[in-house]
């Protein structure tokens, strides 16, 4: 598994970027989309990699197709994980689910501004 590490000094340019040019912290397009886009897609593949571990079917990982999610902030859109055998469901956002829970992204943002890792706050989630 490719295990992608998050890139904070990225993450403060393009937010000081977005600040910049929307004057706001929250809303539509906000300082945090990013955070929050990568987050749901790093959710996911953690999913789809424990599905793959339990699945006693032979099956592996096949391709991302595209979701786009609506949040209180507005929509963001996610690359999602498949598998092969077309048996992944995943639990943080299901199949067909357009939208996320109304104070999940508060509730990531919130963990998250009072200094809890990346890494914390998918281990957390995966465990709800």
């Amino acid at each position: 598994m490719e295990n992608k590490k998050f890139d904070y000094e990225a993450f403060k340019k393009e937010a000081a970027e977005r600040l910049k040019k929307s004057g706001s912290m929250l809303g539509k397009d906000d300082v945090f989309t990013p955070l929050f886009k990568e987050f749901l897609e790093e959710a996911l593949e953690g999913e789809l990699d424990a599905h793959l571990e339990e699945d006693p079917e032979p099956n592996r990982k096949n391709g991302k197709g595209k979701k786009r999610v609506k949040t209180p902030n507005g929509e963001v859109q996610i690359d999602t994980p498949r598998d092969r055998n077309g048996t992944f469901e995943p639990e943080l956002l299901p199949k067909r689910q357009k939208s996320l829970g109304v104070d999940m992204d508060r509730q990531i943002i919130a963990t998250y501004v009072r200094g809890a890792s990346y890494d914390d706050i998918r281990d957390h989630l995966m465990d709800l």
